[in-house]
């Protein structure tokens, strides 16, 4: 196992106070909806939802990226660590 930390890039949101470490997986999903130029997801939306992943042979709630333009209302907010069944339907980066 290499014991190198990797520096990842960071989304923060408007609506809540958290932050979301970009993995290749999400930034895939969210390049598709709003194209390769990070730049351009300033201020655009992305619909987060929880999902069992397995890390290293053990299994654990991930978050992802639908790929899907969310509606504009904010439901609810997203509360960190305890990740609910349904988080809310949309964030602002």
């Amino acid at each position: 196992m290499n014991d190198q930390k990797e520096n990842k890039p960071i989304i923060y949101f408007k609506e809540i106070d958290k932050v979301l470490v970009l993995i290749k997986t999400n930034a895939v999903s969210i390049s598709h909806l709003y194209g390769d130029q990070t730049a351009g997801w300033i201020g655009k939306r992305i619909a987060p939802y929880v999902i069992e992943v397995s890390v290293q042979g053990t299994q654990k709630l991930g978050i992802r990226v639908r790929n899907r333009i969310p509606p504009q209302q904010v439901t609810q907010e997203l509360d960190f660590p305890e990740l609910p069944d349904e988080p809310p339907d949309l964030w602002a980066l």
